[in-house]
């Protein structure tokens, strides 16, 4: 069986990563978007659903829940690979945990590894006018991101324009050389 083609967009909470995955799935029509805040929304509604807090096993614990999204995420990618569909995984590896269970559960596959990357003042401006974050969440996770994952591409959204940014990935990607 063919496996797809994986592309781990990693950065703060922020840094541009959702803009870029989408403007790279309009660019790339046969690669589905897959993010870490897709399913931090989904069980935030399965929570909602289940009102029985016995039901919600592991996500009943509030500590759990980033890197069981986390956990989740890097299986469900993996599968969804396994079966020919090219993912871009728009994800925050803030613990060493987390970036080496991606590495691990990809270590065969054909990963393009993309580091998103801004300055934290733009990052807190940017936290400050979209409402949804917590003011600091990308200051917390900026020390520690980037410091267990070496990447095929490094990219700066405050330096360079979204379509600068998913050109540089593009070329990126044509010169990868599959696994």
């Amino acid at each position: 069986m063919i496996k797809g083609e994986v592309i781990l967009l990693n950065g703060v909470s922020s840094s541009g990563k959702s803009t870029i995955a989408t403007m790279l799935s309009e660019r790339l029509p046969n690669y589905f978007v897959l993010g870490f805040d897709d399913l931090g929304d989904l069980i935030s509604k399965m929570r909602n659903y289940k009102k029985d807090p016995s039901t919600w096993s592991i996500i009943n614990n509030q500590n759990y829940d980033l890197h069981f999204i986390t956990f989740i995420l890097h299986r469900l990618t993996k599968v969804i690979s396994e079966y020919s569909f090219n993912i871009i995984i728009d994800t925050v590896l803030d613990a060493e945990s987390d970036a080496e269970d991606f590495l691990e559960q990809f270590k065969d596959e054909d990963v393009l590894y993309v580091g998103v990357h801004c300055p934290l003042e733009e990052l807190e401006r940017r936290e400050r006018v979209r409402g949804d974050r917590n003011i600091g969440i990308a200051k917390e996770q900026l020390e520690i991101v980037h410091k267990h994952m070496k990447y095929d591409v490094e990219i700066n959204t405050y330096e360079n324009s979204t379509e600068e940014c998913v050109s540089k990935i593009l070329a990126a990607l044509s010169v990868k050389p599959i696994v």
